[in-house]
């Protein structure tokens, strides 16, 4: 499902219409949503019953959000993809009413790429035990998040991994609790 290409004008409200327009029916494996200006997602995105078989998230160019939905209880996805996402400041890890402390269970590749503004991962309430945190994942991309100030527990099944222009605080605690073969730079 696409919202949005290469267009000249932003009408955050017409956006924000037609994705809420475009509910999935509840079997949807694939969403990618690119150029979306709505200043946060539709309601159907945050109910569990209707997305909770995806598999594969990508968004691309949703320059408005500031939270994301709460992605990380989705116990089929595997690959989540966030590029050019300028105004996000958290990930959000629960549905209303869901207390599973278990964040992103099967996730096995996140690629996050122009969060300028991400500082945390998660809010105060995040996962209580690391190995909670990611427990597939077996890649990880993280390039030009300046403002993470933590990574979290990345497991040891991680086979790739490449952290670039990140905050000086995340990638400091990182190279102090790892001897990991992964490329780092900042």
């Amino acid at each position: 499902m696409g919202v949005g290409s290469r267009r000249n004008f932003v009408n955050s409200e017409l956006d924000l219409n037609v994705l809420e327009n475009l509910k999935p029916y509840k079997n949807l494996k694939r969403l990618s949503l690119a150029s979306y200006k709505g200043v946060s997602g539709a309601k159907w995105l945050y109910n569990a019953d209707l997305i909770s078989n995806l598999e594969h998230i990508c968004l691309n160019g949703c320059s408005e959000w500031e939270t994301l939905p709460p992605f990380g209880q989705l116990p089929h996805l595997k690959s989540l993809y966030l590029c050019n996402m300028p105004k996000v400041k958290q990930l959000d890890n629960k549905f209303r009413g869901n207390n599973n402390i278990c964040v992103f269970p099967a996730l096995e590749v996140l690629h996050m790429e122009g969060l300028q503004v991400l500082e945390d991962w998660f809010d105060g309430a995040g996962a209580a035990a690391d190995d909670c945190f990611f427990p597939c994942l077996t890649e990880v991309f993280l390039v030009n998040c300046p403002n993470l100030q933590e990574l979290p527990y990345l497991p040891p099944k991680l086979k790739k991994m490449k952290i670039q222009n990140i905050g000086w605080k995340a990638a400091l605690n990182y190279k102090q609790e790892t001897n990991n073969c992964c490329g780092f730079q900042n």
